[in-house]
């Protein structure tokens, strides 16, 4: 953890993946190695050595840091060890410190030093927290290139020669597009790319078999080719997470060909009326996905006008799932609602068919977050026997709401409700049901209603203090004081 700079705050996500790039994780024939490194978390946590900053509705955490004293003590020892060596052009380097060292964190401009120069051949892990932008491509033995803090115009094709890659991080501006020959880099497990434009991956990818994590923005990923010449496709058996896959067609072959697929994120954006064309129905066939996020975009005019397909079916082991931009039936719910293990549902910029939502008995037995954004539901008929297990009730932009039953509050496990950008009477009956709940001696349920002073603002308003944002936010990168991963977020 001394690779991070002082108070940097660290996605878990990233820290699990890097302990298994680097193989500190040890197999367990019950878990995936990422199982195992989030109880190494855990047990951070349990000792005190780790400070955690955000956690997910369910608790897991998000975004961890260290003290700054316990990063002194991690940074000494390293050292001592001969572990990790930070680049910090403040501190003068001796060069029998800094050769043969196997892991280099970059924490200041080079401005002109070439690392090969500084470090021997042995170098391993390769971190960037600087704006430098050249890659060393003579470190063969690199196994983790990190280069989140900086910017390249376009993908580095050289570092496809750096064969003992397993760890990918880059940020580009623009349109990046992947060259067939990433294949090369068969011992890749996680590529992740952050980008402002379309990331485009070859085919190609599914000749690495050892991907575990794919993620980006938003890419477009070449449909598996025809083999030829005796040549395999490789079924991705380690790949778990894909996200910011747009406009593919999951048919029931490209899905048995990611049968441990955990986490999918991805995107439909053209303007057909019907979304069974690209096989969503298909992701029954995903006997290990535990998040699914859809996200549907269409031209203005067709916005919430298309329905999601009734044929529309979902794995029993679905955890999480997030809808966006589609018409639901009723029909379509009680589906969702009878998945066994479903704990946080995400409807956002939802159209239903009708205007009230009365779930069925004996249904989302194990759901802990229900959140609904921008909804045209008036009205919610339920209590503690259709959400048994509720944790936390959000209604956010839903502006037709003028219906919340006070059974609500009646829920054991609820802990939050939350409200923005409602309806007053909504908000109103909010407040009664805390009211409620105090009479009866129920002072745990939090009531959270966010300031509602936005509603006042027109679309003319809201668009200048867009532009105007915007215009401040690519002034800052035009001058190096943001990157393009802070930019896009």
């Amino acid at each position: 953890m001394a690779v991070f700079p002082e108070d940097y705050e660290i996605r878990k996500s990233k820290l699990t993946k890097l302990w298994v790039a680097e193989g500190f994780i040890k197999p367990d024939r019950s878990k995936s190695l990422e199982a195992v490194a989030d109880k190494y978390v855990e047990d951070l946590l349990d000792r005190n050595m780790i400070l955690v900053h955000k956690r997910s509705y369910t608790g897991k955490i998000k975004i961890c840091s260290i003290h700054d004293l316990m990063r002194d003590l991690c940074v000494r020892k390293a050292q001592e060890e001969n572990f990790l060596h930070l680049y910090d052009r403040l501190v003068k380097n001796f060069p029998e410190v800094t050769y043969n060292q196997r892991r280099v964190s970059i924490h200041s401009d080079i401005y002109g030093h070439h690392l090969e120069d500084t470090y021997g051949s042995q170098v391993r892990s390769l971190l960037y927290y600087s704006k430098e932008t050249s890659l060393p491509t003579s470190f063969l033995l690199l196994r983790v290139l990190d280069g989140l803090e900086t910017s390249f115009s376009e993908f580095p094709v050289e570092i496809v020669e750096l064969v003992n890659l397993r760890f990918i991080v880059l940020n580009c501006i623009g349109t990046c597009e992947l060259p067939a020959s990433i294949s090369k880099l068969c011992n890749l497990q996680t590529l992740i790319i952050y980008s402002l434009g379309t990331v485009k991956l070859p085919s190609d990818i599914w000749k690495m078999p050892r991907l575990r994590h794919i993620s980006t923005w938003r890419c477009f990923l070449a449909y598996p080719s025809a083999a030829g010449n005796g040549e395999k496709i490789a079924v991705l058996e380690n790949l778990q997470t894909l996200k910011g896959v747009i406009d593919f067609k999951f048919t029931k072959k490209v899905l048995q060909m990611m049968p441990n697929l955990k986490k999918l994120k991805i995107g439909f954006l053209h303007s057909c009326a019907d979304l069974s064309s690209f096989c969503i129905n298909k992701f029954i066939h995903l006997r290990q996905l535990e998040d699914l996020n859809c996200n549907f975009t269409y031209e203005s005019d067709g916005k919430f006008i298309h329905p999601l397909t009734e044929n529309f079916h979902l794995p029993p082991t679905l955890k999480r799932l997030t809808l966006r931009g589609c018409r639901l039936s009723w029909k379509s719910m009680v589906i969702i609602s009878s998945l066994p293990n479903l704990e946080v549902l995400n409807l956002e910029e939802i159209t239903f068919d009708g205007s009230v939502w009365k779930p069925s008995e004996g249904n989302f037995l194990q759901l802990k977050v229900l959140r609904l954004h921008e909804t045209d539901l008036e009205h919610l008929k339920a209590d503690e026997t259709n959400f048994p297990s509720l944790q936390h009730l959000t209604f956010s932009d839903c502006r037709k709401l003028v219906e919340i039953p006070s059974a609500i509050g009646d829920i054991p496990t609820l802990q939050v409700i939350e409200l923005s950008k409602c309806s007053k009477s909504a908000v109103n009956l909010v407040k009664l049901i805390q009211e409620e709940q105090r009479d009866l001696g129920n002072d745990n349920l939090q009531i959270i209603i966010h300031d509602n002073d936005m509603l006042k603002i027109g679309h003319r308003d809201f668009n200048y203090l867009y532009c105007d944002f915007t215009r401040y936010v690519k002034a800052l990168y035009n001058f190096k004081m943001v990157s393009t991963y802070q930019m896009g977020q």
